[in-house]
């Protein structure tokens, strides 16, 4: 059977697993009936009929034993193939009848130990986000990315309506090409860069219904569960796209290869970025203080430079811990003091002394905040509106933050950080920030129109039209 009858395919229908280890027990074959919902980590299969079912109930119960392969064989009703990765197996109860697989990824159409020993010319992917136009978002695009080595095509997806007699779009196709069989893992993640990528403008990452990967001979479909990339619903919007400034442009191959570099150099940042905005188990006060991090890791990562203060420079705060620490060095009184841990004291002293010419997190949070004119809009309104005579909503914003990131990475005791309505102003005022900054290094233009409506929403949301100053 062919795998092109399996179109946008939701679950398997299994009947078989093939060459396993359960409980320390090697199984040629276990023919067992089982679902795995694609859309699920998770599915269960009966062992009742397992010849063996005391002895395995045993490896896992005496032993206290959980089951961990990196991938699993199967095989489903239409004898297809299909291999599940980053596996864990363990049974439901006692006497063992039932048993669980926990999974990360799949491929469907073949039985592939080594993702990353897997070769492919091309892929193509449907992501499908009608009701809110991604495809009118991405439009077709053409170009090139890894050195010109892979093709790059976007496009509008569309499926028959049997039933009506005619075509509808059902959302964006994607198609990369390599000009030489590459590694699947290498494919794979260059498409999810790219979606990435748009997503930073586009303001969600789109639900992937059909993803399919081949070389001369084969085909296979691939699913996963990155809850990294998954945008949550809250987040699936139009008020959030930030078009490009030129719509027309057809050629994101300088923009791509930009990401690409600045994503690989500080992994965690936009891992953390992705985690804050999609991760299911997360509470809202940690999503606020893991983007305040965001911002403190991306400028120390790509604009280290830039954080050292103008009056600071290394030669001046060289001078000054040499100072510092020779006069302790003098100082009878400091020694008698430290006693034997003196030493211990004089590295403390400089280790501290290290940092002074650098930005803390308070003027960090600022250098970004004024990063570009774009940003700068950003907090048009807590700029103007004062609290008193000399303090504006920025300068209360901006301690509060601080407080925000030590209370929730520290566990400080703290009353004052970002409670209720004033963290949602906050994650999505800092969310749009790091978007911001993001686009403007990758070299991807917005328009002035997508971002001042957008940035008059979230103000209206929480300040409603009022345009006395609000404390937050």
């Amino acid at each position: 059977m062919e795998l092109s009858s399996y179109k946008y395919l939701t679950e398997l229908q299994g009947i078989a697993l093939v060459d396993i280890s359960m409980g320390g027990l090697k199984i040629d074959k276990l023919s067992t009936t089982f679902r795995i919902d694609l859309n699920q980590r998770q599915f269960d299969f009966s062992i009742e009929h397992f010849d063996k079912i005391n002895e395995l109930g045993d490896c896992f119960f005496i032993k206290d034993d959980i089951g961990k392969a990196d991938y699993i064989y199967g095989t489903d009703e239409n004898n297809i193939p299909f291999t599940v990765f980053n596996c864990s197996i363990c049974p439901l109860q006692a006497p063992v009848k039932t048993m669980r697989i926990v999974w990360n990824d799949i491929i469907i159409g073949k039985h592939i130990p080594k993702k990353e020993d897997y070769l492919v010319c091309k892929m193509q992917c449907v992501v499908e986000d009608s009701k809110n136009h991604y495809r009118a978002s991405v439009g077709k695009h053409e170009y090139k990315i890894e050195s010109g080595t892979i093709s790059v095509k976007t496009g509008w997806s569309r499926l028959p309506d049997e039933e009506n007699n005619r075509i509808i779009f059902n959302g964006t196709l994607f198609e990369l090409i390599s000009d030489t069989p590459i590694s699947f893992v290498k494919m794979k993640d260059c498409f999810f860069r790219i979606l990435e990528m748009y997503s930073l403008w586009i303001g969600y990452f789109p639900e992937i219904k059909d993803m399919r990967f081949c070389n001369h001979s084969d085909e296979i479909i691939y699913a996963n569960h990155h809850s990294i990339h998954f945008s949550t619903h809250n987040n699936v919007s139009l008020d959030r796209r930030l078009f490009p400034h030129d719509k027309h442009n057809k050629n994101y191959s300088c923009q791509y290869e930009n990401w690409a570099k600045i994503r690989e150099k500080n992994i965690p940042v936009f891992v953390m970025f992705g985690n804050a905005l999609n991760g299911q188990d997360i509470i809202h006060q940690a999503r606020t203080a893991t983007l305040i991090q965001c911002i403190e890791g991306y400028f120390n990562t790509h604009h280290k430079d830039k954080l050292i203060k103008p009056y600071l420079d290394n030669n001046v705060k060289n001078a000054i811990t040499n100072t510092v620490t020779d006069s302790l060095s003098k100082s009878n009184e400091i020694r008698a003091l430290c006693g034997e841990n003196y030493n211990k004291v004089i590295e403390s002293v400089k280790n501290l002394l290290g940092r002074i010419h650098r930005m803390s997190l308070k003027e960090t949070i600022l250098f970004a905040i004024n990063y570009t004119p774009h940003t700068q809009k950003i907090f048009a309104y807590e700029t103007n509106n004062k609290v008193t005579e000399d303090k504006t909503l920025l300068d209360e914003f901006v301690q509060k933050a601080v407080k925000h990131r030590d209370f929730m990475s520290h566990l400080f005791s703290a009353d004052s950080y970002f409670k209720g309505r004033e963290n949602d102003l906050a994650k999505k005022k800092i969310e749009l920030l790091l978007r911001l900054c993001f686009l403007h290094d990758i070299g991807l233009e917005i328009t002035e129109k997508s971002l001042a409506d957008y940035i008059a929403m979230i103000d209206s949301e929480f300040y409603g039209k009022n345009d006395k100053a609000v404390t937050i």
